[in-house]
């Protein structure tokens, strides 16, 4: 039997230590052994923080885009309740707030506790109703306070969720969003 000759360089006498004893070296010398394991454990490592940060970026995308929509419904029921006062739907202004916001942001939830809150404050704060749910708000008693000239102002919160792997990075997190109008 021939033995291989980077084989019989690691096995010669500089491979042994005091003991007599063959270091590992003589390993690398075998074909197909050597660093080969390394990107595996390079992957292993970087692997759950990888996904930890893309993770994170993800669910930070989704409270943004919560954000945007939550501002963008609350401008449209200020739009929506800025013209009110002339029209059939002055007689419940918040139920027509409500619906105006509903309908402009149809992925957030618009009822119970976990939902969009609003807030209807008329007539420079004279009159204020909320914060409740967004399809269940309803002011009729508001509707003499919807006077030209005078300001209007819709607010709502929404809850967001920064959980990433069952962590709750931030329990009491919520989204705000105003907008005052003058009253046509």
């Amino acid at each position: 039997m021939r033995i291989p000759k980077g084989l019989r360089q690691a096995v010669g006498s500089k491979n042994r230590d005091a003991g007599g004893k063959f270091r590992r070296g003589w390993l690398k010398a075998l074909p197909g052994w050597g660093d080969e394991g390394g990107a595996l454990v390079e992957m292993a490592v970087v692997l759950p923080i990888f996904l930890t940060i893309l993770t994170g970026i993800f669910t930070a995308g989704i409270a943004m885009n919560n954000f945007q929509t939550l501002t963008n419904a609350v401008n449209v029921g200020g739009t929506q309740l800025q013209q009110l006062r002339n029209m059939s739907a002055a007689s419940d202004p918040c139920a027509a707030v409500g619906s105006a916001v509903t309908a402009a942001a149809p992925y957030l939830t618009a009822s119970g506790t976990s939902g969009i809150q609003l807030t209807v404050s008329l007539d420079n704060g004279a009159y204020s109703e909320g914060p409740t749910a967004a399809s269940g708000i309803s002011c009729t008693a508001g509707s003499s306070y919807l006077l030209q000239a005078t300001s209007a102002t819709v607010t709502a919160t929404y809850p967001c969720n920064l959980t990433i792997y069952g962590v709750n990075y931030a329990p009491n997190c919520e989204l705000h969003a105003s907008v005052t109008e003058l009253v046509q």
